[in-house]
């Protein structure tokens, strides 16, 4: 009893051991499957370290070519940041000019209200003086419907030569004016004396001022008639080309022509052949009875 009490003391002391053990072994187990988890799971880390270095390489590639980069990167930096600075200085330098033209600008503002003010006055004062212009040329056309023809005939006269107007002092006298000038030559006589003297010049071969004097005597024709209700006398409208006519037109010759012409009777008759070439002094008749009073001097 003694001995079996004992053994079975020792058989649970080895029934303890055993479940001890067993309980280690389970213990083992599970931590041998963990270890085989933990080994899967080194695997797993051990690829992806793998992977990891694969990918640290590349950067660590890529970060030296980057370096590479850096510095021509840094060189370019400084050459901004000194364009920056230059750039700054511009503009700090522009924006003062800004300034000064806006104080300009304003200046001129101001220049432009005190010259529109004044061109508003001078507008006022053109206008007024556009007024009296048109007034003055009203007066000036005026004067000229009424003595523009004897202002010109005045000037045409005083060009005349001196011999020639030597000829004419008992028609005009020495310290003549315009008013004395119509006065004078617009009378009856004196229009006929101023035809023949300029017929006189013609017959003696001077034909100096003849061109005037034509304008002059048809200036102071067509006054004398103005001064009738209707027209006393009239140009005779001879021209260059007309057919001679010997009522009409009397023939301009040279002093051997008019000898040869007196003493022989076929150069009488000549005068008349071919057309008139050149009007020298023009003629007039007298329109109530339709007579002749001067024929015209002509070149045939």
């Amino acid at each position: 009893q003694g001995q079996l009490a004992s053994a079975r003391e020792d058989v649970s002391h080895k029934d303890e051991t055993i479940a001890s053990m067993n309980t280690q072994l389970q213990g083992m187990l599970v931590l041998r499957q963990k270890i085989n988890e933990y080994a899967e799971t080194a695997n797993a880390y051990a690829e992806e370290v793998e992977n990891a270095r694969s990918i640290l390489a590349e950067r660590d590639a890529a970060i030296n070519s980057l370096k590479t980069q850096v510095d021509p990167l840094k060189a370019q930096l400084s050459e901004l940041s000194a364009q920056m600075q230059q750039n700054a200085d511009d503009i700090s330098v522009k924006e003062k000019q800004i300034a000064e033209l806006s104080n300009y600008n304003e200046s001129l503002k101001s220049q432009v209200d005190e010259l529109s003010a004044q061109l508003t006055e001078t507008s006022r004062i053109l206008s007024k003086k556009d007024e009296e212009v048109a007034e003055i040329n009203s007066q000036m056309e005026a004067y000229n419907l009424t003595f523009g023809d004897l202002t010109s005939m005045f000037k045409k006269y005083n060009s005349l030569t001196p011999a020639t107007k030597s000829g004419l002092s008992e028609i005009f006298n020495e310290n003549l004016t315009v008013r004395s000038f119509l006065s004078s030559g617009a009378q009856w006589g004196h229009i006929q004396a101023l035809w023949e003297f300029t017929q006189k010049k013609i017959n003696n071969e001077d034909f100096s001022d003849v061109t005037t004097l034509n304008a002059i005597f048809s200036y102071f024709l067509d006054f004398h008639n103005s001064s009738y209700p209707t027209p006393l006398y009239e140009l005779l409208p001879t021209k260059a080309g007309d057919a001679f006519n010997e009522e009409e037109h009397l023939k301009v010759m040279s002093r051997e022509e008019r000898k040869k012409a007196f003493f022989d009777t076929k150069s009488k008759g000549a005068a008349s052949e071919g057309p008139v070439k050149e009007v020298v002094l023009v003629g007039f008749k007298n329109l109530r009875n339709g007579r002749i009073v001067k024929q015209s001097l002509v070149k045939v």
